[in-house]
């Protein structure tokens, strides 16, 4: 909207706002507040509108002035909400599970796909939000937001790193978009953090016992098992032997088999 002064004398704009029976919907993005607009000169004030619905919205611009003949303007603002149709959006998993990883290491990757299961409107995605962002991540979310097109998919690629041991990490991805189905779709992320393996070293690849007479015991033969981790336990899951002996978690451990 322009204003001219067509007067002789500098015209003194006090106040601008907003007043009716929507004002909420409207706002003045540029040239509002106080100035002066000096003879023969114009100045521009610019209205925006927002609907929150489908309906009609009106309100009153107010422009207060020295105006000689009216110390207030009023310009009435009208405007009419439309929804654009949008798609339905599915997602392949309301849950990723990325089970116990070492701290300090990265998950394999976990995906997920969002669909537009629509063949006439695309979905507007507006942002992806994961609440702890410090052990989850996304590595290809991309710019925001984004379209997806008719009857088209946008995979996501998803990674945990813990930094705690025996700890369980759980917390939410959330899909804000234009959807006919819901604005609003929700992910749970879990995952527990243990502690790294140790370095196993094993003193010899081959034990050979030799020949043995039938239903006598051969003579005992010692494999060392070591773990060279100075931080972490090597914890052994199954021993293929007859008898052990652990002399140190941390240690050398000593097998001895019998034939």
């Amino acid at each position: 909207m322009q204003i001219s002064n067509t007067g002789n004398a500098p015209l003194q704009i006090s106040a601008t706002g907003i007043a009716g029976a929507n004002p909420e919907m409207f706002a003045i993005s540029a040239g509002g507040g106080s100035n002066t607009i000096q003879p023969d000169e114009t100045h521009d004030i610019v209205a925006q509108f927002t609907p929150i619905s489908s309906n009609q919205f009106t309100a009153t611009l107010q422009i207060q002035s020295n105006d000689a003949y009216s110390a207030v303007h009023s310009v009435s603002l009208i405007g009419q909400g439309t929804i654009i149709p949008a798609g339905n959006m599915s997602i392949s998993n309301s849950s990723l599970n990325f089970g116990e990883v070492a701290i300090d290491t990265t998950s394999d990757t976990l995906q997920l796909i969002i669909t537009n299961t629509d063949r006439d409107f695309q979905i507007r995605v507006d942002s992806v939000v994961v609440a702890d962002s410090v052990h989850f991540k996304i590595l290809n979310l991309g710019a925001v937001p984004f379209v997806i097109d008719t009857v088209s998919q946008k995979a996501l690629d998803l990674i945990f790193k813990p930094t705690k041991a025996n700890t369980t990490y759980n917390t939410n991805m959330k899909i804000y978009s234009n959807a006919a189905n819901g604005v609003l779709q929700t992910v749970a992320l879990t995952g527990r953090g243990k502690e790294p393996p140790g370095d196993i070293a094993i003193s010899l690849g081959t034990l050979v016992f030799g020949s043995v007479i039938v239903d006598s015991v051969s003579d005992v033969f010692e494999l060392i098992i070591s773990n060279e981790s100075s931080f972490y336990p090597l914890i052994t899951d199954s021993l293929v032997c007859k008898t052990a002996e652990f002399k140190s978690r941390f240690g050398v451990v000593t097998i001895r088999c019998l034939a």
